[in-house]
Formats: structure tokens, sequence, C-alpha cells
């Protein structure tokens, strides 16, 4: 849980209370070392948007998310920039709100995670052709 907490920049107690959440709601086994990927999928596709709304924001420089992101830009023609705010980002965009304040940091570490939550950012504020494009990658990608 330690390097959880540190790759994600979490305190290792929210690391903690996250975790005895996914375990009750049956998406991490019990034994906290297998993830129910079927029941993760069926969340981030039907829940995610729910649980975790957002709206877009004002323009402010920082981190591409959702269609902006490097590795899905030839999966919708647009000319809008989706960031998650941040002072260390490099580009200019309509800022969202990250699933959690770190986010950012987190995934200017990590390429796979950043590619992961910009897909699930392309549910959370998508319309429905872009939700559709993601609900598939997401399929591709846990399933």
């Amino acid at each position: 849980m330690r390097d959880l907490a540190s790759s994600l920049n979490i305190s290792l107690s929210e690391i903690s209370s996250g975790i005895k959440r996914l375990v009750f709601a049956n998406i991490v086994a019990s034994n906290k070392k297998r993830v129910n990927k079927s029941a993760l999928y069926e969340f981030l596709v039907h829940g995610i948007k729910y649980a975790f709304p957002t709206t877009l924001g004002p323009i402010k420089r920082g981190v591409p998310t959702s269609f902006s992101e490097s590795s899905l830009k030839s999966y919708v023609s647009t000319k809008d920039t989706i960031v998650w705010a941040h002072a260390d980002g490099t580009t200019k965009g309509i800022s969202i709100e990250p699933l959690y304040r770190s986010v950012p940091e987190a995934v200017m570490q990590d390429k796979h995670l950043h590619r992961l939550l910009a897909i699930i950012d392309m549910i959370r504020v998508g319309r429905a052709r872009e939700q559709k494009i993601a609900i598939e990658l997401l399929k591709k990608e846990l399933l």
C-alpha cells in the first residue's frame, strides 16, 4: 500500500479507506490482491459519471485529459482541448476537475495511468459518441 500511496500522491490512510470501499463493493477481492475487472468495468461505464460528476470550467494551463491526451487524439476530431488544471502543465484548455486532486502529478509520472484516466474522463465529459469510443477503449484495456 505504501508504494501505491507514493505513486499516486495519496496518503496511506486514504489508500486504506479506498481499498476498504472497493472490497465492500466487490471490485477488489477480500484478500486485496485481485481486482474484479468486470465489476470495475461495469462501475466505470455506468457509474463513474454519477459518482464523480464534473463540468467544463474556464480555460487554464494544465495536463491534457479526455480526448486531448496524446494517445487518444486520433479518435476524436475537435479543436477543443480538455485539461486538468496544474501549474506545471504544458497545455492550455478547458479545465475539468480530476477524480482526485493529485491526479495531474501522478499521471506526469505514469503514461499508462494517464491514458486510463483520460479514457475515464471521456466517459465523464464526452458526448454520446466520445463515451462510446471510451467504453470500447476501456473494454480493451480491462477485459
